[in-house]
């Protein structure tokens, strides 16, 4: 939640889906701190509503819109000095539309893609004084950027294409 505030208040308020206590459905129920999506909920109806009302009014939860499609995508980024330096994207496809990032709803398939939407990337992190890796967690709505989240960390899905990623890096001057 912190973060989307921030993302909005620096400039970038239509990369951020909306945050509400009134959404129309489908909407998401998302646990301010969490993790692989294990307290994320897509609400998808009055009768998900009611299962989850102990959540809905819990300050430790915030409603977010639901961003659809089936294609979401995980950009790892590293940042130096203002510049990303290294960058690789992962596209994740789902079955269905209605579907939430987490161990019990794995994506259909997935596979490596050059990292796009860098500018963007580079700008928003700038804007937030980030350096460092992350995770851009995000899909495309109307062919726009959507976050979902920013992992400030290694993210999970980098970890088989490691190696691709620091091969990519510059080469530095030898140390004298």
């Amino acid at each position: 939640l912190a973060c989307n505030r921030v993302l909005a208040a620096a400039g970038f308020a239509d990369c951020v889906p909306e945050i509400s206590d009134s959404l129309p459905f489908p909407y998401v129920l998302k646990k301010r701190v969490d993790a692989w999506g294990d307290n994320t909920h897509v609400v998808a109806n009055a009768e998900d509503e009611r299962r989850l009302a102990t959540l809905l009014h819990d300050p430790d939860y915030f409603r977010q819109a639901f961003v659809p499609g089936q294609r979401e995508y995980a950009a790892h980024l590293l940042v130096r000095k203002g510049r990303i330096v290294a960058s690789l994207a992962v596209e994740y496809v789902y079955a269905h539309d209605l579907h939430k990032k987490c161990r019990e709803q794995p994506p259909h398939y997935r596979r490596l893609r050059r990292a796009t939407h860098l500018p963007l990337f580079r700008d928003m992190l700038n804007a937030v004084g980030y350096e460092g890796l992350c995770c851009v967690n995000y899909k495309l709505q109307d062919g726009r950027v959507r976050f979902l989240e920013i992992n400030p960390r290694f993210g999970a899905s980098l970890a088989p294409w490691f190696f691709a990623m620091v091969r990519a890096l510059p080469r530095a001057a030898p140390v004298r």
